[in-house]
């Protein structure tokens, strides 16, 4: 992240504590950099740590990890169901039960 080499007055920058990325900087935090354009519960905070910009980036990752994850059980789902079909045509001794079951499977594999 660039830090902004701008000379700003302490009381216009963001009031949030941050660390450099180096190995030590949990113990060498200091004020953030940037100018301060939100004010929320009378702290001032830059649009990067924002609370509101936090909260609605927190919610997009969190409906970017159901989608996935949705999409991950789907495809286990289908998964699955063809390995169930598969079995299913070898226990099977109908022969419109195997018909069916081996249209399906190749369907399945095709997509």
């Amino acid at each position: 992240m660039a830090v902004n080499k701008e000379k700003l007055a302490k009381e216009e920058r963001c009031q949030v504590m941050v660390s450099p990325p180096d190995m030590w900087g949990a113990f060498h935090q200091h004020q953030c950099y940037n100018r301060a354009v939100v004010t929320c519960d009378g702290k001032r905070y830059c649009k990067i740590h924002s609370p509101e910009y936090i909260k609605a980036k927190g919610e997009a990752q969190n409906a970017k990890f159901k989608r996935e994850t949705s999409m991950r059980r789907i495809q286990f789902s289908g998964h699955m169901l063809l390995a169930a079909c598969k079995e299913a045509l070898e226990a099977s001794h109908n022969p419109i039960v195997e018909k069916i079951l081996m249209e399906a499977i190749s369907k399945a594999e095709r997509d």
